[in-house]
Order: C-alpha cells, then sequence, then structure tokens
C-alpha cells in the first residue's frame, strides 16, 4: 500500500467513530499490521498458492488446527465463487467459520 501511513490514520480514527471499513487485498501481509489486528472477518476466496494459504494458516492458527483450517478453505472454496468466511468476534468457533455465509463449517 503506497500510503499505509494514511490507511493507518483512517482505522484509527474510524474505529473511534464507529466506522467499518472493507479491504480488498490480494495478500494478506500487503495490509500494515495495525489493520490485520483490528480485523473483524475475512472473507478468502481461493488462494493462488501454497504461500497465501500459509499467510493465512500463520495467521489464525492460535484460532484453529493449521489442518482444520486448510480443510475448512477446501471446501469452501471448491465451488466456482465460494468462499470461507471467517468471524472474529463470533461467540463460539461453530459461529466463527461459516461456507460462503451459508453453513457452519465447525461441530463445536
Amino acid at each position: 500500500l503506497r500510503n499505509s501511513t494514511a490507511l493507518t490514520k483512517l482505522v484509527i480514527q474510524g474505529r473511534h467513530q464507529g466506522a467499518s471499513l472493507i479491504y480488498n487485498a490480494h495478500y494478506l501481509y500487503t495490509l500494515p499490521p495495525l489493520i490485520r489486528a483490528n480485523v473483524s472477518s475475512y472473507a478468502v476466496f481461493k488462494p493462488q498458492n501454497a504461500k497465501t494459504v500459509q499467510m493465512l494458516v500463520d495467521e489464525l492458527s492460535n484460532i484453529v488446527e493449521p489442518a482444520t483450517l486448510k480443510k475448512m478453505l477446501d471446501l469452501a472454496t471448491s465451488k466456482p465463487f465460494g468462499f470461507l468466511y471467517i468471524n472474529l468476534r463470533a461467540p463460539s468457533k461453530k459461529l466463527m467459520f461459516l461456507n460462503s455465509l451459508k453453513s457452519s463449517m465447525m461441530k463445536e
């Protein structure tokens, strides 16, 4: 991001004013750490390569086992336009991982 300072400022000020922001990034680590730390949800479409999958696994390894996350991602993105929705503020893991917003990916 060319102007990550301005974007970071927007995140900080917007959060304090109750604003919700949507970011579209092809690679997780192109977002500054402050933004990644304040993400409340992800919509993950079919990754282009194993490195992209590993970035997501590294980012979420404290929440779910890497093998489980990879299986959920494969299943959710197996159909055209399918995606894995991850709500980091969900009250339970069952509600945290959704298959294209349709059904839970976890049994809990």
